[in-house]
Formats: structure tokens, sequence, C-alpha cells
């Protein structure tokens, strides 16, 4: 993936004009360059096979939609880069050229700054763009949390309480990703949907209050039939759409 707005490079993955390369990063960069532009003489290209190993990290999460993704959520919001690093696999320093090259979150003027980029990428016509944009939004309001759920990192399922906790926790963040793209003739079963999550959590937080053993297990129960009603259309589906607003609210 490659997004011109907080990148060094274009579309084509060749220098962006009128852009200045810190000198500290201009090896790797070339290098790069050399590998991925395709105005570089091919005489002058590089084999992918023969990349440097920290360049080859940098491609790693660059070329991976899936890590790529992970990787700028997590710098969208701030997040450790040594647990970045840990969690995708690759240096310290592979994620903070990549932060560099990639994905300047620098780029953003303020909280509204982060707000404009994710609105963008959820209008884009590319579907990876949108996914990325649901992420960042979804990141934007509820932090780390959302993406450890989102990428399958928080897995506590040690007692009955975490199981209901995370078991809501996955209806909620898949209920409310809906709601930034949901289709307008599927909005009376989104907030139905909301209603249901509402009841469950009131009901979960008396069960907590109670300490009742049988009643956890209960609103486990209820909770995973609910789960698999409020997952039923998945974010992710190939039906992915997003609405424009604008389009729908002149409609009479």
């Amino acid at each position: 993936m490659l997004i011109e707005e907080v990148s060094l490079f274009n579309q084509y993955y060749c220098l962006k004009n009128n852009i200045s390369v810190p000198t500290k990063i201009v090896k790797v960069v070339n290098e790069i360059l050399k590998i991925k532009c395709p105005e570089i003489d091919s005489k002058k290209k590089k084999d992918r096979s023969k990349a440097t190993h920290l360049v080859d990290e940098i491609l790693y999460i660059e070329e991976d939609d899936l890590n790529f993704m992970f990787t700028a959520s997590m710098l969208f919001v701030g997040y450790d880069i040594e647990k970045i690093a840990e969690y995708v696999g690759v240096s310290v320093k592979a994620v903070e050229l990549f932060k560099q090259i990639y994905f300047d979150v620098s780029k953003f003027r303020g909280v509204l700054g982060k707000v404009s980029f994710f609105k963008k990428m959820l209008f884009s016509d590319e579907r990876n763009m949108q996914e990325l944009g649901v992420i960042l939004k979804a990141a934007h309001i509820f932090g780390s949390d959302y993406i450890e759920w989102k990428f399958a990192l928080n897995t506590s399922y040690t007692t009955p309480e975490h199981a209901v906790k995370n078991t809501f926790k996955d209806m909620y963040f898949k209920h409310m990703e809906k709601s930034f793209n949901t289709d307008a003739k599927d909005i009376e079963n989104h907030i139905r949907n909301g209603k249901q999550l509402i009841s469950a959590a009131s009901d979960m937080q008396k069960t907590m209050q109670t300490n009742n053993g049988s009643g956890i297990d209960d609103i486990k129960k209820y909770l995973v039939e609910l789960n698999d009603e409020v997952m039923n259309n998945s974010t992710w589906s190939s039906s992915f759409e997003v609405i424009d607003l604008n389009m729908e609210n002149s409609k009479k």
C-alpha cells in the first residue's frame, strides 16, 4: 500500500517533487527507489531479493496490506514503536523508517487533520483504502484497544468475566465499524442491534455487580447468540460499501 499524502513517494513509488529527504535516511530511500521506482535506469535497479535486511523489513511492512494497516493504525494513535515492531516481527529501526518514509504522522495538523485524513480514506475508490479508513476512524475513537481487538491481539478469555466482556467488546466494535459505512436500507436493523447492545451492557453490568456465577453463564450465552446476529454482515465482506452522505442527504 502507498498513500501519497503521508509518504515521500508518489503513486508510482518514485520520489515526489520538491521533497527533501533527511540525510540520515537517504541511503535507505535510494535503495527503495532502485527496487520500486520504474523511472530508475534498469541497469541501476536492484533485485528485491538483494535488498539489505533493513530495507527488506521496511518493504515487508509496506507490501503487505495487513502489516501496513496494522502499523499505520498503531502509529496513528501513537502506540509504542517497540511493541509495534514486536507484533509485526521486524526491528524497531524498520518501524521508525517506515514511519518516516511511508506514514509520516507529523503531516496531520492536530485532531482535525487526522479526521480529514481518515474521511478521505473512507470515500476512496480503492477498497483497501476504505478498509484503512474504517480502522483509522475506529482507532481515533477507541484507541489501541480497538486495534488490538481488530487484529486479534487481545485473547484474555481466562475467566467467565473476561469471556463476557470480550464477547461484548467484539459485538460493540463490529457494530461501530458497520455504522461507519452502513447502507441506508440497513439503518433500521443497525439501530435495533444498537438497542440490543445497550440492553446487553445493562444486563452484563447487573450480573457483574451480583457476581453470580450462573448469572454470568446466562449472560455469556445471551451475548454469544446476540453476537452472531450483530456480526451477520462483516465490514470485511466483498459487499463493502461506503455511503456518499451528501448524496444521501439530498434525496427526497
